[in-house]
């Protein structure tokens, strides 16, 4: 076994309870000190965060069981490497742990690559097809000759395929900079009750011509909530909520939306953030926004996946959707220092909940609240 350790590829270590290193194999010696001016340092008694500062232990210490590994990406502190951790619990051992750090720095050179390919292309992609758009509205208005109505609903068909064409490169240029860190959020004070019904209007359309009831309930709320956000990208979310709602349930279903304030849900706060980070003074508490069907939900093995890209809501009907809009509706919210949760039941309709932090000063979360990443938001 010692033998197996130290010949390993990947950076192996052995913690204590309180997070220091007891043993490691060469591998993470080496990526440790690399960039290191003294070669003297040692590694082993020393607490994991000086080498990893994501790896920290209280954060794990509060829910973390025996038979769970624990998963995350990381890079180490000298040098910069990126690598991935798995950490598993040893039995019998008062909280001690061995990790396993693989390098992946060639695989996010390679995934780098292919983001910017998919940027440029979206990006190039973005002009003709607006200027297909045109000529096709051109064509309808009949400025350049009176078109026959069979014409004319021709170039409808093909003005929406263009259209869902053209909305899915947008999106997957939004993912590429919400991924890569370039959006640029425009915050503002603005009345989220007159954004909630602007949406709603907009989609009333939709759901009379699925036959769906949608109905905006009373908040008791008590007064405008004013929230400071990005007015657009909040909208773009709401819309993408109630849209699916309408779009991929059966006809005849009741979607609710409302809206309430929770003071202070410090549960909420704790399942989002890292436990040991106490909220600030100035955070009053959560604005949720909740999108309600009565369809037949998402069975309990596909919700786990539901924020990942490409997830298509369930794997038990053929879905027509890109699987990216839940996903970038949770990088907007993690942005907003909030997130998107979901409780479903299989034949028992979706409850979606858009959280949004609410502060008594202008500004979002605090500059040493850091959200987690999306695969950890419970």
């Amino acid at each position: 076994l010692e033998a197996i350790v130290h010949s390993s590829a990947d950076g192996i270590v052995v913690l204590n309870g309180l997070g220091y290193i007891e043993l490691c194999n060469p591998v993470f010696k080496k990526w440790a000190l690399q960039g290191q001016d003294n070669s003297n340092l040692v590694v082993e008694d020393t607490p994991i965060s000086r080498w990893i500062p994501e790896l920290r232990m209280e954060s794990f210490k509060a829910h973390w069981k025996a038979e769970e590994a624990q998963f995350l990406s990381a890079k180490f502190a000298s040098s910069g490497q990126a690598v991935e951790a798995l950490g598993t619990l040893l039995p019998k051992q008062e909280g001690h742990s061995v990790w396993m750090f693989r390098d992946i720095t060639e695989r996010q050179k390679l995934e780098d690559l292919r983001q910017g390919f998919v940027a440029t292309l979206t990006h190039d992609l973005r002009t003709p097809l607006q200027s297909t758009l045109q000529f096709y509205n051109f064509f309808i208005q009949g400025k350049f000759g009176r078109a026959t109505q069979e014409q004319i609903d021709m170039l409808k068909v093909m003005t929406e395929s263009h259209e869902d064409l053209l909305n899915l490169v947008n999106t997957l240029l939004d993912v590429y900079r919400y991924e890569a860190g370039r959006v640029n959020v425009v915050l503002q004070d603005f009345d989220l009750f007159h954004i909630i019904n602007q949406v709603v209007d907009a989609l009333n359309p939709l759901a009379e011509e699925r036959k769906h009831l949608l109905q905006l309930l009373p908040c008791d709320w008590g007064k405008e909530p004013i929230v400071f956000g990005d007015v657009f990208e909040i909208k773009r979310v709401l819309t993408n909520l109630i849209g699916n709602a309408l779009k991929h349930t059966p006809q005849g279903t009741h979607v609710q939306v409302s809206a309430r304030f929770e003071s202070q849900n410090k549960m909420m706060w704790k399942g989002f953030y890292d436990e040991d980070i106490t909220p600030p003074e100035a955070w009053l508490g959560w604005m949720c926004l909740e999108v309600k069907d009565n369809g037949q939900g998402i069975p309990l093995e596909d919700q786990a996946h539901l924020f990942q890209r490409f997830s298509q809501g369930t794997s038990r009907k053929r879905n027509s959707g890109t699987g990216l809009g839940l996903y970038l509706a949770q990088q907007i919210m993690q942005q907003h220092g909030g997130c998107i949760t979901l409780k479903s039941e299989e034949n028992q309709g979706c409850n979606f909940c858009l959280w949004i932090p609410i502060f008594k000063r202008e500004g979002l979360v605090h500059e040493s609240l850091q959200p987690k990443p999306l695969e950890k938001i419970r």
